[in-house]
Formats: structure tokens, sequence, C-alpha cells
């Protein structure tokens, strides 16, 4: 019995170090992707795309509406932890999935838990 709940207890543990780790892990290797894209091709490189290729643009609207999305999320979620969301909103248009997944990096080192959580009675 005590082994199963060791067992459990050890899955348990490595499911939240890897909730934690996955933004990081997805973000650093993007980033640097997305900076030598930008040093190869400019900051702007997207445009011509988006205007030579249907699907260029596709995929930029698509971009557009998922960051839109996002953005209404991390809003909502930096309200209810009672922290600024300004920041990562405004890095959205700048650097996109960057900026997102920067949000779910500090939100889930650094931010405090949601205020609901905070005042529930234990």
């Amino acid at each position: 019995m005590t082994s199963e709940v060791m067992a459990s207890a050890t899955r348990w543990l490595q499911a939240q170090v890897m909730k934690k780790m996955l933004p990081a892990l997805v973000l650093v290797p993007f980033t640097v992707f997305s900076a030598m894209v930008i040093a190869k091709e400019g900051y702007f490189g997207f445009i011509t795309l988006a205007l030579r290729e249907p699907w260029g643009m596709q995929v930029l609207l698509d971009l557009c509406i998922a960051l839109s999305l996002v953005a209404t999320w991390i809003h909502r979620d930096a309200r209810e932890r009672g922290i600024v969301a300004w920041p990562w909103l405004l890095s959205l248009p700048f650097v996109g999935s960057i900026g997102a997944l920067g949000y779910l990096v500090w939100r889930t080192w650094r931010a405090p838990r949601p205020l609901a959580t905070l005042a529930a009675p234990r």
C-alpha cells in the first residue's frame, strides 16, 4: 500500500514538474529559431511571403485570430491572479507566440495563485 501511494505521489510530482517545464522547453528553442529567421530574412519578412502566397496570408490571418484569443485569455487569467497583463499583451503584436509562451512561463514560476483560490476556505 505504501509503495502504491509513493508511486502515485511520484507520478503526480513528475506531472507537475513537466507542466511547469513544458512552456520553457518550447519557448527557448522557438525564440532562438525566430531570432535566426529574423536575422536572415528581416523582421518584416513574413509580410512579403503573405502578399506573395495565399497560404502565407492564410497563416498570417490565422495567427492574428489565435493571438487575439490568447490576448483575451491572458487578460482574464492575469486579472484572476491579480497580476499586471499589459506587458504581455503589448508583446503579442511584436513577438507573437513568444510573448504568449513567455506569459505561460512567468505565470507558472512567478505569478501568484488565482485570487479565488487564495480566498477559498480549506
